[in-house]
Protein backbone atom coordinates (compact mmCIF):
# COMPACT_ATOMS: atom_id res chain seq x y z
CA UNK A 1 0.00 0.00 0.00
CA UNK A 2 1.55 3.30 -0.87
CA UNK A 3 0.38 5.99 0.82
CA UNK A 4 0.61 9.62 0.42
CA UNK A 5 3.75 11.49 1.28
CA UNK A 6 3.04 14.82 2.69
CA UNK A 7 6.07 17.63 3.97
CA UNK A 8 5.54 19.07 7.32
CA UNK A 9 7.97 22.05 6.32
CA UNK A 10 5.58 25.15 5.35
CA UNK A 11 6.51 27.12 2.63
CA UNK A 12 7.48 30.37 2.90
CA UNK A 13 4.68 33.00 2.84
CA UNK A 14 5.70 36.16 0.07
CA UNK A 15 5.63 39.59 1.11
CA UNK A 16 3.04 41.39 0.45
CA UNK A 17 2.52 43.47 -2.82
CA UNK A 18 3.30 47.26 -2.59
CA UNK A 19 -0.45 47.79 -3.72
CA UNK A 20 -1.19 50.48 -0.91
CA UNK A 21 -1.22 54.15 -2.06
CA UNK A 22 -0.22 56.76 0.23
CA UNK A 23 -1.70 60.11 0.39
CA UNK A 24 -0.05 63.34 1.55
CA UNK A 25 -2.31 65.50 -0.18
CA UNK A 26 -4.62 66.23 2.69
CA UNK A 27 -4.85 65.51 7.11
CA UNK A 28 -7.78 63.14 7.07
CA UNK A 29 -6.89 62.74 11.00
CA UNK A 30 -8.38 66.19 10.97
CA UNK A 31 -11.22 66.22 9.23
CA UNK A 32 -10.36 67.12 5.72
CA UNK A 33 -11.42 65.50 2.62
CA UNK A 34 -9.46 63.55 0.18
CA UNK A 35 -10.13 66.12 -2.65
CA UNK A 36 -11.16 64.33 -6.31
CA UNK A 37 -7.41 64.09 -8.13
CA UNK A 38 -4.02 64.06 -6.20
CA UNK A 39 -1.06 63.37 -7.78
CA UNK A 40 0.29 60.78 -4.67
CA UNK A 41 2.15 58.47 -6.69
CA UNK A 42 4.24 56.14 -3.38
CA UNK A 43 2.46 52.37 -3.25
CA UNK A 44 3.99 50.69 -0.40
CA UNK A 45 3.03 46.80 1.18
CA UNK A 46 -0.18 45.88 3.87
CA UNK A 47 2.03 44.89 6.22
CA UNK A 48 4.18 48.29 6.12
CA UNK A 49 0.86 49.88 6.03
CA UNK A 50 -0.28 47.81 9.10
CA UNK A 51 2.60 48.43 11.00
CA UNK A 52 2.35 52.69 10.22
CA UNK A 53 -1.44 52.45 11.54
CA UNK A 54 -0.18 50.70 14.96
CA UNK A 55 1.99 53.25 14.80
CA UNK A 56 -0.24 55.83 14.91
CA UNK A 57 1.63 57.62 12.26
CA UNK A 58 -0.97 56.89 9.65
CA UNK A 59 -4.35 55.98 8.82
CA UNK A 60 -6.72 53.53 6.39
CA UNK A 61 -8.52 55.91 3.70
CA UNK A 62 -11.94 56.26 4.85
CA UNK A 63 -14.50 55.90 1.75
CA UNK A 64 -18.57 56.01 1.67
CA UNK A 65 -19.98 53.08 1.58
CA UNK A 66 -22.68 52.84 -1.19
CA UNK A 67 -25.12 50.65 1.16
CA UNK A 68 -24.75 52.92 3.76
CA UNK A 69 -23.76 56.57 4.43
CA UNK A 70 -21.46 55.34 6.78
CA UNK A 71 -17.34 55.62 6.28
CA UNK A 72 -15.51 52.70 6.09
CA UNK A 73 -11.83 52.14 6.08
CA UNK A 74 -10.22 51.25 2.63
CA UNK A 75 -7.25 49.23 2.99
CA UNK A 76 -5.90 49.47 -0.38
CA UNK A 77 -5.66 53.31 0.77
CA UNK A 78 -3.48 55.09 3.32
CA UNK A 79 -3.10 58.54 5.01
CA UNK A 80 -0.28 60.73 6.46
CA UNK A 81 -0.57 61.79 10.15
CA UNK A 82 1.35 64.88 9.74
CA UNK A 83 3.19 67.36 12.45
CA UNK A 84 3.93 70.65 12.03
CA UNK A 85 7.45 71.55 13.29
CA UNK A 86 8.49 75.10 12.54
CA UNK A 87 6.07 76.20 10.06
CA UNK A 88 7.02 72.61 8.26
CA UNK A 89 4.81 69.64 7.52
CA UNK A 90 6.49 66.69 8.59
CA UNK A 91 5.78 62.99 8.03
CA UNK A 92 6.91 59.54 9.25
CA UNK A 93 7.32 58.78 5.69
CA UNK A 94 9.42 60.77 3.19
CA UNK A 95 6.87 62.17 0.62
CA UNK A 96 8.75 61.46 -2.84
CA UNK A 97 9.58 64.49 -4.73
CA UNK A 98 6.87 64.79 -7.85
CA UNK A 99 8.34 63.35 -11.40
CA UNK A 100 8.75 65.48 -13.69
CA UNK A 101 7.75 64.54 -17.33
CA UNK A 102 10.68 66.86 -19.20
CA UNK A 103 13.40 65.22 -17.01
CA UNK A 104 12.13 62.16 -17.44
CA UNK A 105 12.06 62.38 -21.14
CA UNK A 106 15.35 64.06 -21.35
CA UNK A 107 17.39 61.18 -19.20
CA UNK A 108 15.89 58.86 -21.50
CA UNK A 109 16.35 60.33 -25.04
CA UNK A 110 20.23 61.11 -23.46
CA UNK A 111 20.35 57.00 -22.37
CA UNK A 112 19.07 56.00 -26.27
CA UNK A 113 22.09 58.82 -27.82
CA UNK A 114 24.67 57.17 -25.55
CA UNK A 115 23.67 53.59 -26.50
CA UNK A 116 24.35 54.36 -30.36
CA UNK A 117 27.64 56.05 -29.30
CA UNK A 118 28.64 52.76 -27.48
CA UNK A 119 27.58 51.23 -30.31
CA UNK A 120 29.90 52.73 -32.44
CA UNK A 121 32.98 52.33 -29.68
CA UNK A 122 32.24 49.00 -29.38
CA UNK A 123 33.16 48.68 -33.48
CA UNK A 124 36.08 50.59 -33.28
CA UNK A 125 37.10 48.15 -30.17
CA UNK A 126 36.79 45.30 -32.59
CA UNK A 127 38.91 46.60 -34.92
CA UNK A 128 41.68 47.55 -32.51
CA UNK A 129 41.26 51.09 -33.04
CA UNK A 130 40.68 52.58 -29.43
CA UNK A 131 40.89 50.27 -25.76
CA UNK A 132 38.71 48.66 -23.56
CA UNK A 133 39.01 51.72 -21.39
CA UNK A 134 37.51 53.65 -24.29
CA UNK A 135 35.41 51.51 -25.51
CA UNK A 136 33.74 51.14 -21.65
CA UNK A 137 33.80 55.05 -20.80
CA UNK A 138 31.93 56.21 -17.95
CA UNK A 139 28.37 58.08 -18.51
CA UNK A 140 30.08 61.45 -17.70
CA UNK A 141 33.14 60.93 -19.37
CA UNK A 142 30.98 59.93 -22.76
CA UNK A 143 29.11 62.41 -22.22
CA UNK A 144 32.01 64.56 -22.59
CA UNK A 145 33.10 63.54 -25.88
CA UNK A 146 29.66 64.21 -27.24
CA UNK A 147 29.34 67.31 -25.68
CA UNK A 148 32.99 68.10 -27.39
CA UNK A 149 33.20 65.60 -31.11
CA UNK A 150 36.18 67.13 -32.15
CA UNK A 151 38.50 67.25 -29.52
CA UNK A 152 37.62 63.50 -29.14
CA UNK A 153 37.70 62.57 -32.30
CA UNK A 154 41.25 63.88 -32.37
CA UNK A 155 42.23 61.47 -29.72
CA UNK A 156 41.37 58.32 -31.93
CA UNK A 157 42.77 57.19 -35.57
CA UNK A 158 39.24 56.86 -36.68
CA UNK A 159 37.76 56.99 -40.18
CA UNK A 160 36.23 59.57 -41.68
CA UNK A 161 32.96 57.61 -41.74
CA UNK A 162 33.11 56.94 -38.09
CA UNK A 163 34.14 60.44 -37.63
CA UNK A 164 31.24 61.68 -39.10
CA UNK A 165 28.60 59.12 -37.03
CA UNK A 166 30.26 60.08 -34.54
CA UNK A 167 29.41 64.28 -34.81
CA UNK A 168 25.78 63.02 -36.49
CA UNK A 169 25.35 61.79 -32.81
CA UNK A 170 26.64 64.65 -30.61
CA UNK A 171 24.27 67.01 -32.95
CA UNK A 172 21.45 64.83 -31.57
CA UNK A 173 22.82 65.21 -27.81
CA UNK A 174 23.25 68.86 -28.24
CA UNK A 175 19.73 69.28 -29.98
CA UNK A 176 18.13 67.05 -27.03
CA UNK A 177 20.55 69.77 -24.37
CA UNK A 178 18.95 72.43 -25.89
CA UNK A 179 15.39 71.47 -25.99
CA UNK A 180 15.43 70.53 -22.56
CA UNK A 181 16.63 74.19 -21.81
CA UNK A 182 14.12 75.68 -24.43
CA UNK A 183 16.94 76.61 -26.35
CA UNK A 184 16.53 75.25 -30.06
CA UNK A 185 15.94 76.32 -33.24
CA UNK A 186 12.13 77.18 -33.17
CA UNK A 187 12.54 79.18 -30.04
CA UNK A 188 12.25 82.82 -32.32
CA UNK A 189 8.85 81.34 -33.36
CA UNK A 190 7.31 83.90 -30.76
CA UNK A 191 8.56 86.54 -33.42
CA UNK A 192 6.43 85.54 -36.21
CA UNK A 193 4.47 88.68 -35.69
CA UNK A 194 6.94 91.25 -35.34
CA UNK A 195 8.10 93.54 -37.94
CA UNK A 196 10.11 93.49 -41.00
CA UNK A 197 13.40 91.29 -40.13
CA UNK A 198 11.85 89.26 -37.42
CA UNK A 199 14.87 89.31 -35.22
CA UNK A 200 16.86 87.65 -38.22
CA UNK A 201 20.68 87.70 -38.38
CA UNK A 202 21.76 89.96 -41.33
CA UNK A 203 25.51 88.90 -42.81
CA UNK A 204 27.37 89.22 -45.58
CA UNK A 205 26.69 87.44 -48.64
CA UNK A 206 30.72 87.26 -49.69
CA UNK A 207 32.84 85.39 -47.77
CA UNK A 208 35.51 87.35 -49.36
CA UNK A 209 34.45 90.43 -48.68
CA UNK A 210 36.36 91.77 -45.44
CA UNK A 211 34.18 92.50 -42.09
CA UNK A 212 34.60 96.25 -42.74
CA UNK A 213 33.03 95.95 -46.74
CA UNK A 214 29.96 93.60 -45.02
CA UNK A 215 29.12 96.33 -41.89
CA UNK A 216 29.32 99.35 -45.02
CA UNK A 217 26.96 96.95 -47.12
CA UNK A 218 25.01 96.44 -44.18
CA UNK A 219 24.86 100.16 -42.76
CA UNK A 220 23.77 101.34 -46.50
CA UNK A 221 20.98 98.74 -47.01
CA UNK A 222 19.69 100.19 -42.99
CA UNK A 223 19.99 103.72 -44.11
CA UNK A 224 17.92 102.73 -47.20
CA UNK A 225 15.13 101.11 -45.58
CA UNK A 226 13.65 103.59 -43.09
CA UNK A 227 12.20 100.87 -40.96
CA UNK A 228 15.73 100.58 -39.38
CA UNK A 229 18.03 103.27 -38.26
CA UNK A 230 21.28 102.38 -37.33
CA UNK A 231 21.90 103.01 -33.56
CA UNK A 232 20.20 100.63 -31.54
CA UNK A 233 19.57 103.54 -29.07
CA UNK A 234 17.09 105.50 -31.54
CA UNK A 235 13.71 104.25 -32.67
CA UNK A 236 11.85 105.45 -35.69
CA UNK A 237 9.32 108.03 -34.07
CA UNK A 238 6.47 110.42 -35.37
CA UNK A 239 7.59 113.65 -34.21
CA UNK A 240 6.06 117.40 -35.20
CA UNK A 241 3.78 115.49 -38.03
CA UNK A 242 6.52 113.18 -39.81
CA UNK A 243 8.47 109.90 -38.91
CA UNK A 244 11.97 110.59 -37.97
CA UNK A 245 14.62 108.25 -38.82
CA UNK A 246 17.74 109.98 -37.81
CA UNK A 247 19.83 107.57 -36.28
CA UNK A 248 20.88 108.15 -32.84
CA UNK A 249 24.51 109.20 -30.93
CA UNK A 250 27.08 106.82 -29.47
CA UNK A 251 26.74 106.26 -25.90
CA UNK A 252 30.47 106.71 -25.91
CA UNK A 253 30.34 110.14 -27.67
CA UNK A 254 29.51 113.37 -26.16
CA UNK A 255 27.97 116.66 -27.96
CA UNK A 256 28.90 119.78 -27.10
CA UNK A 257 27.54 123.13 -27.74
CA UNK A 258 28.94 123.44 -31.56
CA UNK A 259 27.11 119.93 -32.61
CA UNK A 260 30.61 118.20 -33.16
CA UNK A 261 31.08 114.79 -31.59
CA UNK A 262 34.19 114.29 -28.97
CA UNK A 263 34.89 111.16 -27.94
CA UNK A 264 34.68 111.08 -23.81
CA UNK A 265 37.97 109.57 -22.35
CA UNK A 266 37.71 106.32 -19.79
CA UNK A 267 39.56 106.92 -16.94
CA UNK A 268 40.80 104.31 -15.35
CA UNK A 269 41.73 105.86 -11.82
Amino acid sequence: MVGRFTSSVKKPVPPSKPDVLVHFCFDQEHGEVKPDRCDCELHISRDRAYELTAAGQADFLFVKNLKTEKLTKFHRGLVMRRMIVAGEIIFALTKPLKSNRRDTKHESLKRQIRLKARRILQKLLASGIISPEVATLPDADLDCALRYPDKFLETIPARKQVQESWREIAIEWWGNVLGYLRLSENVGKFMEDADRGKGLTISGTKKKDSDAERLTRITGAHDMDTGRVRIANQRASFWNGAWDYSTGADPRIDHDDDDQATYVEESHG
